[in-house]
């Protein structure tokens, strides 16, 4: 008997504890779906205008439903668990000797309300799966569209792998714990196989979704909701910030706005605590950022790059705008900074990896000269080792092409036609020293013939 109360007691425990894990996360689930609502509701976008989840009087229902409505299934998938782990070698065990009738009476307990609370779980995970893209979407120019897609059908392909993810773990929690015999009689049936199958797209889904629902809620943090709670709701509806992404400075400069308004009133103590709370929910750490911005082409390998100055890494994100000036904007640049100076990249003496500083001098005048225009390697290739005199010329046309107070003179044009034979000469010297010089291509050199002729 000792033995039984001692299982009993830890199945308790271990139902109590999900509990404590799950509400957390569906305390954010039910804002995400608040948000989402309210949002249609305001209209921000005609494609949503005909949502049969966009309704008012849905909003706490769902809300309520996304909290508590796995609550029942969860507690006796875990107490299964613990009672299956624990069954002798007969294999049964308390929820497995309930009658049929009794059964069914759990099945309708924690399946009525699972069921409930299926099509909001799969909106607010879709909303995860949005957050989570967000960085990623931003590169390709077609936010709205993207996004539109993910939230009007991932809901829908959620919806039956957390139907089947419900069910299989009710089967699990009331079914005795099989003996290798029939576990293999049980593996033959075609039955089986179909359903697997056809469950097996869902379940997918589904895990991918928890994944990145996981990796959003390991950085979603509670404190500061009750300011959140207390403060924006007075203007809009309360959840209505939960419906975007921004950079940090994004929500410092949001918060700013609301008080330059007289939206709000905030003490410093509260501003701070808001400010913790929208950033945890809705943006990024300078981390994922610079994994988004650096780390789709280089990986991992920023451990190994060079320590470089303030003024070098400000030039390459400069140069890395040229090319995309939304996705390398100003907020996200501010945080490229903060990670390579806290990654320890930065390097205060002010030089240019080997160079000396008369050498950083003149390589960094050459860059801020050609570089008003266009890359400083554009048509390198051409003047590389070529005539000295077809180069000056160039310079020379380039120069006139100047406003009068930005053009040199003609011990500048000297200089610059030095400088670019100088570091030109080298192409893998010159991409060390000035990376991304040609972001587009990933080096500073040219085209090689097989990309002209549309073979890359």
């Amino acid at each position: 008997m000792k033995r039984d109360h001692a299982i009993h007691a830890l199945a308790g425990a271990s139902a109590l504890l999900v509990w404590l894990i799950w509400d957390p996360f569906g305390r954010v689930l039910a804002g995400d779906v608040e948000a989402l609502i309210e949002n249609l509701l305001r209209d921000w976008t005609t494609d949503y205008d005909q949502a049969p989840y966009a309704r008012g009087d849905l909003i706490q229902p769902l809300r309520l439903a996304v909290r508590f409505g796995p609550v029942p299934l969860l507690w006796v998938a875990v107490a299964g668990a613990v009672y299956r782990l624990t069954a002798g070698e007969e294999g049964d065990h308390p929820l497995s000797r309930l009658s049929g009738l009794k059964k069914a009476a759990v099945s309708a307990g924690t399946l009525l309300p699972f069921a409930a609370a299926a099509f909001p779980l799969g909106l607010g995970l879709s909303i995860w799966v949005a957050v989570e893209l967000y960085w990623w979407i931003e590169w390709y120019g077609d936010m709205d569209p993207t996004m539109l897609w993910i939230h009007e059908r991932a809901p829908w392909l959620l919806l039956p792998g957390v139907a089947v993810a419900g069910v299989a773990s009710l089967v699990f929690a009331l079914s005795e714990s099989p003996d290798p015999v029939l576990k293999k009689k049980r593996r033959r049936s075609l039955l089986r196989r179909i359903v697997r199958l056809a469950a097996a797209v869902p379940l997918s889904a589904l895990a991918a979704a928890g994944v990145l629902g996981l990796a959003h809620a390991s950085r979603v943090s509670p404190a500061g909701s009750d300011v959140h709670r207390e403060n924006c709701g007075r203007c809009h509806e309360r959840s209505l910030p939960l419906y975007y992404v921004k950079a940090p400075k994004g929500w410092e400069r949001t918060l700013d706005t609301h008080r330059e308004m007289g939206a709000v009133d905030l003490s410093e103590e509260d501003r701070a605590a808001l400010l913790g709370f929208l950033t945890s929910n809705r943006s990024f750490s300078d981390g994922a950022t610079a994994t988004t911005r650096c780390g789709s082409c280089h990986g991992s390998t920023w451990r190994r790059w060079d320590r470089r100055s303030a003024e070098d890494w400000n030039g390459i994100l400069r140069r890395l705008g040229w090319w995309s000036p939304y996705y390398y904007r100003a907020d996200v640049a501010a945080q490229l900074r903060r990670f390579v100076m806290d990654e320890g990249l930065v390097d205060d003496g002010g030089g240019l990896l080997d160079l000396s500083p008369e050498d950083a001098a003149d390589l960094r005048n050459l860059v801020e000269v050609c570089g008003l225009c266009h890359s400083v390697s554009y048509e390198a290739d051409r003047y590389r080792g070529g005539d000295p005199g077809e180069l000056r010329r160039m310079i020379a046309r380039m120069n006139d092409k100047l406003s009068l107070e930005a053009r040199l003179d003609e011990e500048g044009l000297d200089d610059v036609a030095r400088s670019y034979t100088r570091w030109m000469g080298d192409p893998e010297r010159w991409d060390h020293l000035v990376p991304h010089d040609r972001p587009e291509l990933g080096t500073g050199r040219a085209l090689p013939p097989a990309a002209r002729e549309g073979r890359y």
